[in-house]
């Protein structure tokens, strides 16, 4: 194996995204493909958008859009694991928006995973503090605590 292909091989597998290594903008196709995985996902073809946001994460590792996308995709199709670990992805990308723990969260206790669904739970409780605008996060992960038997 050349030692371009190592330190590639490498790079994305330490966090580089293909996007970085690739010498051409391809930023214009890559809208056009994500308004279509987009139209797929609001008309109900989740499996096919799911495909398109597996292949977007691919190219960009770093976009919590498309992140974001394909974990809603995988929690329509009910791959509850997938999109618990998606919503993760993209969570490394917005630390700080509690909606995406409570998500996964909810994944989570979907999967049977009441472990990992109250440390979710809590991790968007932690987030949320007292802002108001979190309210509505607030009591669904109550709620989630509250279902897994781990009440606050």
């Amino acid at each position: 194996m050349a030692s371009s292909q190592i330190s590639n091989a490498y790079f994305l597998q330490h966090g580089g995204a293909l996007k970085m290594l690739l010498a051409q903008d391809r930023q214009t196709e890559l809208d056009r493909l994500y308004r279509y995985a987009c139209q797929k996902a609001e008309a109900g073809d989740t499996a096919a958008a799911c495909r398109l946001f597996m292949l977007l994460t691919v190219y960009d590792g770093w976009s919590f859009d498309y992140w974001f996308q394909l974990a809603r995709c995988c929690q329509a199709e009910h791959l509850w694991l997938d999109a618990a670990w998606a919503y993760g992805r993209a969570a490394r990308i917005r630390p700080d928006e509690p909606d995406i723990p409570c998500l996964a969260s909810e994944c989570y206790a979907s999967a049977g995973c009441t472990s990992l669904a109250s440390r979710a739970a809590r991790a968007a409780l932690r987030l949320c503090g007292t802002l108001p605008k979190w309210q509505s996060v607030r009591r669904r992960a109550g709620i989630l605590l509250n279902k897994t038997g781990e009440a606050r």
